[in-house]
């Protein structure tokens, strides 16, 4: 019997934290029952500190935001200003990758200037009462059925998923 065998027979049998065998580790802390299932331990450790990590960075951004946000504002418009090429390419690019959406906010539009339904500045919203600011669709295939919100009910209606 050599010493790996020996040192085998001190442990007691475990459960592998990732396929569920039965084994018998060579060492006190091992978890995983083969470098494979020990690779893929990793593997799930480093996704979940992944994810906590963007979730942090998260915070801190929009800490920073709330912190320098008319300095942003002021950084942005100077930008578009001064690359109005690259706005309008990202524009663009928002327009053919929101085909439904763009061809929504066209028709309602066209709608106001031909006074088929009002201008979004005479209406209240819908939800609270307050001046309307936005006209949002519930169904972007039914593009001419909008509803009048305030922009704070705006937000929460597509924060719940409408």
């Amino acid at each position: 019997m050599n010493a790996q065998q020996k040192r085998r027979l001190n442990f007691k049998e475990k459960e592998c934290s990732v396929c569920g065998d039965i084994f018998t580790p060579i060492v006190g802390n091992q978890k995983t029952c083969s470098e494979i299932c020990s690779i893929e331990l990793h593997r799930r450790r480093s996704n979940i500190l992944h994810s906590q990590n963007k979730e942090l960075e998260k915070i801190k951004r929009t800490k920073y935001y709330l912190e320098h946000r008319e300095e942003i504002i002021k950084k942005t418009k100077q930008y578009r200003l001064y690359n109005k090429d690259k706005s309008y390419a990202s524009v663009l690019k928002w327009i053919y990758n929101n085909k439904k959406k763009s061809e929504a906010h066209k028709k309602i539009r066209r709608l106001v200037l031909q006074n088929k339904i009002p201008k979004i500045e005479t209406l209240k919203c819908s939800k609270c009462g307050n001046k309307a600011k936005h006209y949002h669709h519930d169904n972007y295939s039914k593009p001419s059925i909008v509803i009048p919100l305030c922009v704070k009910c705006h937000k929460e209606e597509h924060k719940n998923g409408n």
